[in-house]
């Protein structure tokens, strides 16, 4: 079957090419077959008719100017299959080069978003022209998806700005950068006041610079801050966060380690040579279960929460006159206070609510997981939970009796305060509560054992707790410790340490899925990331339930929940029937 061609081809009087990117069966343009077909036949039609070529404009005809690779495509690929997906990849960027190669100038015009593959399209070009609008974002992000730019992103960033350029401001945080700032950095090359713009200043570089080359294929050409000697000489220097410095040196995120490698590998070798090193770690990466991982959360997750989560596409976005809270409190105080941040009316009565907006601008709501028995409520006065949590979530409780339209209202209130809604089942308590009850508990039990404050910080973040939810369990454990410690400290193997306080909130997902509390393993993995720190490189708790990955697993080996529930009944049988895996979880592996 042929596929489509994404590509249009046309041609001026003056010899320049515009290339507009336009895939006919998406609303975005991303990195897919179809596209692969379509560039290696159009870099084949250019090379072939090079001499009456004078210049080439690469443009777009969506939103964004390019959304990149394809990340369905990328959960799918296995160490099995890999081989052959890595030849796609290696045949994409060989087109890339030989664009680049061509020997007349080549401009990309860019209007939209140029996140991942759309910048490392980009950046096969040889002038990069933005519309400076703030709305507009570039960036190579994807090492908060568990990857590399594999695309030829990471060697041609490491050609541009230098092994530790390229990684402290580029590669190892993964920023998204507005025009302005994108030209600060040297990501693109000139900035337009508007879309219109665009093509005249293309054009003007065209006859400005016939015969464009890119840096590193001109005699002469210096790596940027020179070629290091090892990656050891360049960790110490490296201006990045925190979290990426602990990302990159503890071990359970394989991506910070690949790009330090790949970037300091490449810088050693010609162009082509550092292409080959990035793409043999990128498939490293792409067949490893944690890119999965945070693939799954970080995109398709975070879109699922989001989401239109039922609501219909012609449905108008309703627009709150007034949230009655139906009863005071501090979590009523909260809620308010939140509300009114986003100058929305809040009435917390004292008796019946008199609403002062248009009945269909009203919301009930209560700051409880419990909701009012079913014979108390009509549409007139449906009420649902609403409940800050942190990490920018809000918390929406709902029954089989709240109407749609009271659920979707919340989710556009939730929109309406730059809240992420996490939508839950009522009646057992707050999912972020829940979580988080369950990791303290295990640290206090580790506390009793006789294990140190300090010792049970080392092990979250030897798994990968965020720093902020160590320094609130830390604080949490050492205010609720009760009399001295024991004389004698049990004796807990370090892993096993680790994984109960993995193991604890996991399996609190999973009951809080059986009760009904989820209903959606998004919502859990999200709160579970965003609410209380738990490791990203998991995916989640739900998600590491579906794919845990014992230590000590082969190479290239995926996770697996029957891996889980073996890892749980060892747990269960050494420290106690918490960790026995509910009969739902069995029955379903």
């Amino acid at each position: 079957m042929s596929l489509p061609s994404t590509i249009r081809w046309d041609q001026s009087a003056e010899g320049v090419v515009t290339l507009t990117l336009d895939d006919p069966g998406q609303s975005a343009n991303t990195m897919n077959a179809a596209y692969m077909a379509s560039m290696h036949a159009t870099v084949a039609r250019l090379e072939a008719e090079r001499e009456g070529i004078t210049g080439v404009i690469v443009a777009s005809a969506k939103k964004t100017f390019f959304a990149g690779g394809d990340l369905g495509e990328l959960l799918a690929v296995t160490p099995e299959d890999g081989a052959e997906y890595a030849g796609r990849v290696e045949g994409a960027k060989a087109d890339l080069r030989r664009l680049e190669a061509l020997g007349v100038p080549v401009v990309s015009v860019i209007a939209g978003a140029a996140l991942g593959g759309g910048l490392e399209i980009a950046l096969a070009t040889h002038h990069r022209i933005v519309v400076d609008d703030p709305k507009v974002q570039l960036g190579l992000p994807e090492v908060t998806l568990g990857l590399l730019p594999g695309g030829g992103g990471l060697t041609r960033t490491v050609r541009l700005l230098g092994v530790h350029g390229a990684l402290s401001h580029i590669l190892l945080d993964g920023p998204r950068f507005p025009p302005a700032a994108a030209l600060e950095q040297g990501l693109v090359d000139e900035l337009v006041g508007s879309a219109d713009e665009l093509i005249p200043a293309a054009l003007r570089f065209i006859a400005d610079h016939p015969g464009s080359t890119q840096p590193w294929d001109r005699d002469g050409y210096v790596l940027p801050g020179g070629v290091p000697a090892g990656a050891d000489d360049v960790v110490d220097g490296l201006a990045i966060s925190d979290a990426s410095r602990e990302a990159l040196v503890g071990g359970n995120y394989p991506a910070p380690a690949a790009i330090l490698a790949a970037a300091v590998e490449g810088a050693r070798g010609t162009i082509d040579e550092a292409l080959e090193i990035e793409g043999r770690h990128f498939m490293g990466l792409v067949t490893h279960q944690v890119a999965k991982n945070m693939i799954q959360s970080n995109f398709f997750d975070l879109q699922a929460v989001a989401g239109a989560r039922g609501r219909p596409r012609d449905r108008a976005r309703w627009t709150p006159g007034q949230i009655v809270i139906d009863e005071p409190g501090d979590a009523a105080d909260d809620l308010a206070a939140l509300l009114s941040g986003a100058s929305i009316d809040v009435v917390v009565p004292v008796g019946p609510p008199a609403p002062s907006a248009p009945p269909e601008s009203v919301l009930a709501v209560t700051p409880s997981a419990l909701l009012p028995h079913p014979a108390a409520r009509g549409e007139a006065t449906a009420v649902i939970g609403l409940r800050p949590a942190p990490g920018g979530l809000l918390e929406v409780v709902h029954d089989d009796h709240t109407p749609d339209e009271i659920v979707w209202r919340a989710l556009d209130l939730a929109r309406a305060v730059r809240r992420t809604p996490i939508l839950i089942g009522a009646g057992h308590g707050f999912l972020v509560e829940r979580l988080e009850a369950s990791l303290l508990r295990e640290a206090d039990l580790l506390r009793t054992e006789g294990h140190t404050t300090h010792g049970i910080l080392d092990a979250l973040r030897d798994v990968g707790y965020t720093a902020a939810a160590r320094d609130r369990i830390g604080a949490r454990v050492q205010a609720r410790q009760v009399g001295d410690a024991p004389a004698t400290l049990r004796s807990v193997p370090a892993d096993d340490v680790r994984d109960r306080l993995l193991f604890a909130p996991a399996l609190e997902a999973v009951r809080c899925r059986d009760e009904g509390v989820v209903t959606l393993d998004a919502d859990a993995n999200v709160a579970s990331l965003r609410a209380i720190g738990f490791p990203g490189w998991t995916g989640g708790v739900l998600q590491f339930v579906e794919a845990f990955r014992p230590r000590g697993a082969a190479p290239g080996a995926l996770g697996s929940r029957t891996a889980f529930l073996r890892r749980a009944r060892s747990l269960a049988t050494d420290y106690g029937p918490r960790f026995t895996p509910p009969s739902v979880l069995v029955k379903a592996g």
